[in-house]
């Protein structure tokens, strides 16, 4: 993990990428804060151990989330990753992240920013699915079709169809 200067003020940053590193370091006139994760692998993925307790890799990004945004506690939190494969894109998708360009190796680079206010709600009950009543009703408004006409919310940034995978899965 590499960190980046401290900003002045702009945006703060958590980049993810697979595969080699091609990283510069960041102009002394950047006004961002950036952790560069080369990776996340977990025992679970990399020796199929059944095991192990599912989604380390998410704690482990919802704790690098957390500690950036203590850091820089009044700025946008911007995610940047590269996925290493079709499944890792897909995840990132699911997630509320899109394309903003493609890589040399031919995969997507994707984004995703959290203003303030949401990343508890993105680190805490989107990654660890640790809610409470306030939560549970962010996510009902976000089912409502045009809720963000009227009012839009953290649950906003993740789209609609996630949280009905979820209810299905946990349902069954």
């Amino acid at each position: 993990m590499t960190r980046g200067p401290k900003p002045h003020g702009g945006l703060c940053s958590v980049v993810m990428r697979a595969g080699p590193c091609t990283c510069s370091p960041l102009p002394s006139w950047s006004r961002l804060s950036a952790v560069n994760v080369m990776a996340i692998v977990s025992r679970r993925s990399l020796l199929n151990d059944k095991l192990c307790a599912r989604s380390a890799g998410k704690a482990l990004l919802s704790g690098i989330l957390r500690t950036v945004h203590q850091e820089h506690i009044d700025k946008d939190l911007t995610l940047l990753g590269v996925p290493g494969d079709a499944y890792v894109e897909k995840l990132y998708k699911s997630h509320g992240m899109t394309e903003y360009g493609r890589e040399e190796s031919g995969m997507p680079k994707l984004k995703v920013s959290y203003p303030p206010k949401c990343v508890p709600f993105i680190t805490e009950t989107i990654l660890c699915k640790e809610m409470d009543w306030k939560d549970i009703s962010s996510i009902a408004w976000r089912l409502v079709p045009g809720s963000w006409f009227v009012k839009e919310n953290c649950a906003h940034f993740i789209p609609m169809i996630e949280y009905w995978k979820q209810m299905l899965r946990v349902r069954s």
